[in-house]
């Protein structure tokens, strides 16, 4: 017998392990460098899976199925949360009024990140040096969200800010990102509940746990 036969948990959460770090450190690469390519990859792979996790949801038995349906669940659960927010407030939210809390630790995670700068409106230059007049629409610090947005008083120029990533793109991702999170989560805890519901349930039904 081998050790992964005689220790089939530890051999479970060293998997898992693997796969959670994998996975943080794609979303952190993602994060970052937000933009098109990321979000096709990305949402590509969320549709398949969450596909994936219907047709087993349907078909599957047992601790399988109930993984899926924990995954599917809670994805379409999210999913009609962010539908209902609308764009406005998934992809642009204002930082003082948003109330999906997934959306501002998003914005938080996004002030650490970004790594943008104010851009000469005419020349497209960067302008290292320039600060937003005092109540200007340019001192916001959320580039994605406010580029566009104009601010005098740096030598007759004016300039708006480019985030980087774009806040947008950053935001679409990260709500992506939170919706298999979740989903996955859901599927953790509905896998769960099986194995401990098929513990307690009578001798008989034990003998099948495997």
């Amino acid at each position: 017998m081998t050790i992964s036969e005689r220790c089939p948990a530890l051999r479970f959460s060293l998997w898992n392990l693997f796969a959670l770090i994998t996975s943080l450190s794609i979303a952190c690469v993602a994060l970052k460098y937000a933009g098109p390519m990321w979000w096709l990859i990305l949402s590509s792979a969320s549709m398949l899976l969450f596909l994936a996790a219907a047709v087993i949801a349907i078909v599957g038995r047992q601790e399988q199925r109930a993984f899926a349906i924990g995954f599917t669940v809670c994805t379409i659960a999210y999913g009609t949360l962010l539908l209902i927010a609308g764009s406005s407030e998934a992809l642009t939210p204002n930082p003082y009024q948003a109330w999906l809390p997934t959306a501002k630790a998003l914005q938080a995670l996004y002030r650490v990140v970004d790594s943008g700068s104010y851009v000469d409106s005419v020349t497209g230059k960067s302008l290292p040096n320039y600060k937003p007049p005092a109540g200007g629409s340019g001192g916001s610090g959320f580039g994605g969200m406010m580029a566009g947005g104009m601010g005098g008083g740096f030598g007759g120029t004016t300039a708006y800010y480019l985030g980087s990533p774009p806040f947008d793109q950053f935001m679409r991702i990260g709500h992506l990102l939170w919706l298999n999170a979740l989903g996955f989560m859901g599927a953790f805890f509905a896998y769960y509940v099986c194995k401990r519901n098929k513990l307690l349930a009578p001798d008989g039904s034990q003998a099948t746990l495997r």
